[in-house]
């Protein structure tokens, strides 16, 4: 019986195999002793579409320029218990990208910068937990809400709504993409439509080769140090054939979708948006208060329309929108349900207007984009202000003095 030979060609292959393993290997190992790595910054939720991944840490370079790092419970934070320390004062942040804040480092944030200054007013030690992730909606806020935040047992439960781009989030035709659940309005009834789950890529992931993707990325160092650097690459790429931006877009203001929120008459699908955000707002309050928490309702900002001369642009090239038409249709949404609601735009507008300091952007993009570090700080301070001026933190929420020790008698 003639021996089994292998072909020559075959034999290559063999060795380029053996080869390509072996490099792989070595590169792993190589990566594993300097400690370099590079985790995916979101993961796949089944509840919430995807969420920012546990561990993940890096420099966002995008947009400005921040240092991250993920805590175990996914927020962009440092670690927290889940048991809250006794004579902690906790707020929940539920917002998007603003309060996922990647553009500036941690100390410069909105969310610790908004802790310092209760701190120093309540006399407590006060924890501000960020739970957002870039493109949230306000249906993934509440989702993530009722099955994370009031896990933490928050005192107090903020919504900071972005008018530009959380009613497109919250809308399955707006939005455009299969990628989180949806709320769907029947009469006063709100349902969940979670078609989101059998996408062809949620799909893929459950299949075998999707849970062999997702085990080698978990696992292997030089799987995503090459995935990140390939992203990278594609950012320069996009970087370069990008035209350059003047400081400031006064007289070009593109008709975003942002801006857009900004029609006094809005079409059919914009108002079901529009109804379907509040519905939302008003569950969020109805479970915080359900939890024995307080909440409150914070309005955030669009970079073009919080400095004077971009709005001026605005006004004249856009004749028939209203640039504070969310601010007005969310302050009598809060009037008439008794919603405790802070407006950013126009405090930001008349400081901006005073000393010409651009709140968004950063190098050749200001005033447009999101808060930069003077947004952030600016933003904690007037939120702050609002929610002792409104009695949303009450007086009641600083701690008792402490009782006068028991000295020994004279008489001992």
């Amino acid at each position: 019986m003639p021996a089994f030979r292998f072909s020559p060609g075959f034999k290559y292959v063999l060795l380029l195999l053996a080869a390509v393993f072996s490099a792989a290997a070595l590169g792993e190992i190589g990566l594993r002793v300097l400690g370099f790595d590079a985790p995916a910054l979101y993961e796949y939720d089944p509840d919430l579409g995807y969420h920012l991944q546990p561990g993940a840490s890096g420099v966002y370079k995008l947009e400005g320029r921040g240092s991250y790092l993920i805590n175990s419970h996914g927020m962009r934070a440092p670690e927290v218990s889940l048991e809250k320390p006794p004579g902690t004062y906790r707020v929940v942040l539920l917002g998007d990208s603003y309060i996922e804040a990647l553009q500036v480092d941690w100390e410069q944030t909105v969310s610790h910068q908004l802790a310092v200054r209760l701190e120093k007013r309540l006399g407590r030690p006060v924890e501000v937990l960020p739970m957002g992730a870039s493109g949230y909606g306000t249906g993934q806020q509440y989702l993530g809400l009722l099955r994370d935040g009031l896990k933490f047992a928050p005192d107090l439960v903020l919504l900071m709504f972005l008018p530009g781009n959380d009613p497109i989030d919250n809308n399955r035709t707006l939005r455009r993409a299969n990628d989180r659940p949806f709320f769907i309005m029947h009469g006063d009834s709100l349902t969940i439509d979670n078609a989101f789950r059998d996408s062809p890529l949620n799909q893929l992931r459950r299949s075998w080769m999707g849970r062999l993707i997702y085990f080698i990325r978990e696992r292997s160092a030089l799987v995503r140090v090459v995935r990140w650097r390939l992203n990278v690459i594609q950012e320069m790429i996009a970087k370069e054939s990008t035209p350059k931006k003047p400081v400031v877009r006064l007289t070009d203001i593109p008709l975003t979708a942002d801006l857009r929120s900004r029609d006094p008459n809005p079409g059919p699908i914009w108002r079901e948006a529009w109804d379907l955000s509040e519905r939302l707002a008003l569950k969020i309050r109805e479970a915080t208060e359900q939890a024995k928490a307080r909440f409150g309702m914070v309005v955030l900002t669009s970079g073009a329309l919080i400095h004077p001369q971009a709005l001026e642009a605005f006004v004249k090239k856009y004749p028939d929108l209203d640039p504070n038409y969310p601010e007005k249709r969310l302050d009598a949404f809060c009037r008439r349900n008794q919603v405790s609601c802070l407006l950013l735009a126009p405090p930001m507008l008349a400081k901006a207007q005073q000393t010409g300091v651009y709140y968004h952007g950063f190098g050749n993009n200001l005033g447009g984009g999101h808060w930069n570090v003077e947004g952030h700080a600016f933003a904690a301070e007037l939120v702050a202000d609002w929610l002792f001026s409104q009695g949303v933190i009450a007086p009641d929420d600083s701690p008792a003095p402490a009782p006068a020790p028991n000295l020994p008698s004279q008489s001992q």
